[in-house]
C-alpha cells in the first residue's frame, strides 16, 4: 500500500483461507490431533512452512499417529536428512540434532528469541562454530543438507522458522538435570514460553505442570495440555477451571473450559493440595489477574461457599472471615505491599447525594428513580492502579493506553470485579453508573448537551 507521493510501502501477509488451506494440505486436513494442535498452537494451520510439514509428512503416510507437534516436528527433520530420496543423505541424524539443540538453547540463554527479536535479523555464524565438529559449518558456509533447516547470508544466519529454534531448544533443555529450576525460573519470561510448550511434551507432565501452576504460568499450562498427553486428569480439570472465564475471541481455545464444575473440581483433587494452589497463586508474586475470579470461585467452592451468589448479590463483606483472603484483601491499605499514594490519588471517591434522577429515557417525574446515596470512583481504574492490583499486568493495547494516567483497557468483567474487590469497594450497577455519568436531569452522556449535533 503506498499513500502520498514519497510514502513507504506497507506489507503484510494475507491470512490463509481456510478452503485454500484444506485444498493444500489435502489428507492432512482430516487429521483430528493436527486440528486440535492447531487450536493451541494456530501457527500450525497459519503458516506456510509448517503447513508444507504436514503435507510433506501425509503424502508420506507418515502423519497419522503423531500426536504432539515435537513428535511432527520430529518426524519431518528426520525426513529432511536421512531420506533416500535426498542427495546428501545422512544416516545419523542425532549428531546434527545435538548441535542444533545446543546453538538453540545458547540462544535462548542469551536472551535471543527469534520469534521475539525483530530488530536485528540472524546471528553470527562463529556461533555455529565448535572446535573439531564441522556439523553446521564447514568453510564459512552451512552445508547443503541443512539449507532447509537454516537459512544463512554470507555473514549471518538464523532458523528457517522461530519454532525450529523452539523445538531444538527445548530437546536440549529436557537432556538438563537442572531443568526444574530453569522452568521454574523461565515460565513467566514471554520469550520462552513458546519453546516450554514443545518442551512439556518431552518430560514427565506431571512434574512441568505442577511448576507452571506454582509459578502462575497458567496460560502457558492451558496452551500446554494438548503437547502433554501423560498429563494426568485432575491436573486438566483444575487447569481448565483457573482458565474458564477467559474472552472466547482472544482464547477460543479455553471455551469449553466454561463446562467444568467447581465441584468436579474439588472432587478430583486433595483439598490441602488446592488450597495451597490457590494462596500460591494468590501471592503478588505468582499473580495474573485473569484468573483470579475462577481461584477465588474455587476457593470458596472447597468452603462450600457460593461465589455466583455473593457475584449475583454483591455482597462480599462475608469474604472477610475466609482466611485465605485475608492477605489478599488487605493489600490496598498495607504501604509495604503498594505505594499508597498512587491507591489515593487514582482511587479517590466522589460522593453522590440521594434523590431521584431520570433514569435512561423516563421522562415523566413519576417515573424517575429514587437512588440513597453513595461513593463512586473519581476517575475510571488506571493503568497505575491496576499495576498496584496486578504487578504483573502487561498492557493489553499499548497503542491507545501506555501512560500510567490513561485508563486501563481490555479488562473484562470478571477481572474488574475482582479488582474492585481488591480495592474493598464493587462494581457499580447501572443505574449508580448511570446517575453518576449523566446527573440527574438526563444530560446526553458523555458529551453533555448536544449542543447542535447528535
Amino acid at each position: 500500500i503506498q499513500r502520498g507521493k514519497d510514502a513507504a510501502f506497507h506489507v503484510a501477509f494475507e491470512k490463509i483461507d481456510e478452503k485454500k488451506r484444506n485444498i493444500f494440505l489435502g489428507e492432512a486436513q482430516k487429521n483430528k490431533e493436527v486440528a486440535s494442535l492447531g487450536k493451541y498452537s494456530p501457527e500450525l494451520m497459519e503458516v506456510p512452512l509448517v503447513l508444507k510439514m504436514l503435507r510433506v509428512l501425509s503424502d508420506l503416510d507418515k502423519l497419522s499417529g503423531l500426536t504432539t507437534r515435537g513428535e511432527i516436528y520430529l518426524a519431518y527433520f528426520r525426513h529432511l536428512l536421512e531420506s533416500d530420496s535426498h542427495e546428501n543423505k545422512i544416516k545419523n541424524s542425532e549428531m546434527i540434532f545435538e548441535r542444533l539443540e545446543e546453538v538453540a538453547l545458547q540462544l535462548f540463554e542469551d536472551g535471543l528469541s527469534q520469534r521475539i527479536d525483530d530488530i536485528e535479523t540472524g546471528y553470527s555464524k562463529e556461533r555455529l562454530k565448535k572446535e573439531g565438529c564441522d556439523t553446521l559449518i564447514r568453510d564459512g558456509t552451512i552445508p547443503p543438507e541443512l539449507e532447509k533447516i537454516l537459512q544463512q547470508t554470507p555473514g549471518r544466519w538464523q532458523f528457517r522458522h522461530p519454532s525450529f529454534q523452539e523445538y531444538f531448544a527445548a530437546r536440549s533443555l529436557a537432556k538438563n538435570k537442572d531443568w526444574k529450576k530453569i522452568v521454574a525460573l523461565k515460565c513467566r519470561d514471554e520469550r520462552w514460553e513458546e519453546m516450554l510448550k514443545f518442551f512439556s511434551g518431552m518430560v514427565l507432565a506431571n512434574d512441568v505442570f505442577d511448576i507452571f501452576m506454582d509459578q502462575g504460568a497458567l496460560f502457558l499450562a492451558g496452551n500446554s495440555v494438548c503437547e502433554a498427553r501423560e498429563l494426568s486428569e485432575e491436573r486438566r480439570l483444575l487447569i481448565a477451571q483457573l482458565l474458564k472465564y477467559q474472552c472466547r475471541e482472544s482464547f477460543p481455545q479455553f471455551a469449553r473450559c466454561r463446562l467444568i464444575k467447581v465441584e468436579d473440581v474439588v472432587a478430583a483433587n486433595e483439598s490441602s493440595t488446592l488450597l495451597t494452589l490457590l494462596k500460591s497463586l494468590l501471592k503478588r508474586e505468582n499473580r495474573d489477574g485473569r484468573i483470579l475470579y475462577s481461584v477465588i470461585e474455587l476457593l470458596l467452592g472447597i468452603k462450600n461457599i457460593d461465589w455466583s451468589d455473593l457475584v449475583d448479590r454483591q455482597e462480599f463483606d462475608s469474604l472477610k472471615e475466609v482466611k485465605e483472603l485475608e492477605e489478599f484483601l488487605g493489600e490496598a491499605s498495607n504501604p509495604d505491599v503498594v505505594k499508597l499514594s498512587k491507591v489515593k490519588r487514582w482511587g479517590e471517591m466522589v460522593t453522590i447525594p440521594e434523590g431521584k434522577f431520570i433514569y435512561q429515557d423516563e421522562k415523566d417525574e413519576e417515573d424517575h428513580v429514587f437512588l440513597k446515596e453513595f461513593s463512586i470512583m473519581k476517575f475510571p481504574v488506571t493503568n497505575a492502579l491496576y499495576k498496584e492490583f496486578d504487578p504483573n499486568h502487561i498492557l493489553r493495547f499499548p497503542l491507545y493506553s501506555f501512560s500510567d494516567d490513561h485508563p486501563v483497557i481490555g479488562i473484562n468483567f470478571y477481572e474488574s470485579l475482582v479488582c474492585a474487590l481488591w480495592l474493598g469497594r464493587r462494581l457499580p450497577i447501572e443505574k449508580e453508573w448511570e446517575k453518576s455519568a449523566r446527573g440527574i436531569d438526563g444530560r446526553d452522556y458523555p458529551w453533555g448537551e448536544a449542543m447542535g449535533y447528535q
